[in-house]
Formats: C-alpha cells, sequence, structure tokens
C-alpha cells in the first residue's frame, strides 16, 4: 500500500511569515503563491519514500490555482481537494477537515482539526514559524512507522 500525506495551505505551506522558496521566472510571470522554505526538499524526500502528496484545504483556491503554483515550484501533487469537497466531507461533523474521507493517512496542517475519534487520519500540527518544520514532519512520520510498523516498510522513513 502507498502512504498518502496531505497538506493544508494557509499558514502551512503559504502565508508564513519566514523564509519562502526561491521563485523563477515563469512562476513570477503566473503570480504563483510561495511556499514556505524547505516545503521542496520535504515532498521530494516524501516521494524518495513513496508517499502520495497531496493538499487538502478549506480554501476555495480553484483546483488549477493550486496546481500551477507548485508546478512552477517543480513539484507535482497526486491529489487536490479544496473548499467544495471539504463542505461536503465535513457536514454534520464538528470538524473542520476530514481527511480521511478522501483516503489520507496522514495531514499537516498548522492547526487540530478535531477530536480524534471524529477521524481515521493522522495530523500533524505544526507551528506557522518554526524555521525547522520540514525535519519535524520526518521525526513525526519516523515515531509514526515506530509505533505501527504496517504503516511503512522498514525502509520507508529514516
Amino acid at each position: 500500500m502507498r502512504n498518502t500525506i496531505s497538506f493544508d495551505l494557509d499558514d502551512t505551506l503559504i502565508g508564513c511569515d519566514g523564509p519562502v522558496e526561491p521563485l523563477g521566472m515563469l512562476g513570477k510571470i503566473l503570480k504563483a503563491e510561495r511556499l514556505r522554505l524547505g516545503t521542496r526538499n520535504l515532498f521530494r524526500e516524501l516521494r524518495s519514500q513513496s508517499f502520495s502528496v497531496g493538499i487538502y484545504t478549506s480554501s476555495y483556491r480553484p483546483h488549477s490555482q493550486i496546481k500551477n503554483t507548485f508546478r512552477c515550484h517543480g513539484l507535482k501533487l497526486d491529489r487536490i481537494v479544496s473548499g467544495p469537497e471539504n463542505e461536503v466531507a465535513i457536514r454534520g461533523t464538528r470538524l473542520s477537515k476530514r481527511p480521511s474521507a478522501f483516503g489520507f493517512e496522514v495531514h499537516v496542517d498548522d492547526a487540530p482539526i478535531g477530536s480524534e475519534s471524529d477521524y481515521q487520519s493522522t495530523v500533524i500540527v505544526i507551528e506557522k514559524n518554526d524555521p525547522e518544520w520540514d525535519k519535524g514532519v520526518l521525526m513525526k512520520l519516523q515515531s509514526l512507522t515506530e509505533q505501527v510498523p504496517e504503516f511503512a516498510d522498514a525502509d520507508r522513513v529514516s
């Protein structure tokens, strides 16, 4: 089974006050949003560990805008879930997001999304201004594989 991880956008990958990934000329022309520094390396490391990487946001950005932002940074997304899909998934719950409804096993966000009994995904909460946030995500994934051995192959997260 291929493990799946999703990331929130606002205050998680975009809109943080710290350093951002460099953006090439095409990105500047297309007015791509700037990604938090560390995003490229983290996504590439996750890919090398056979993760499927997606975006799960409650914002109403068009999928094409999100896809283009990541393309301008040299990154491919396997799945995008945004506001309209999220609204349907959380209807009748007290959650702000429901990653398991879209097959995400792990979700990275700047805020908790509800009580643990309400969803089946692991949520990694990161600080908006943590310069080591990407290393923290990898460490938490490593911890998860130690707690739940079937989550990853023996060589997955190191």
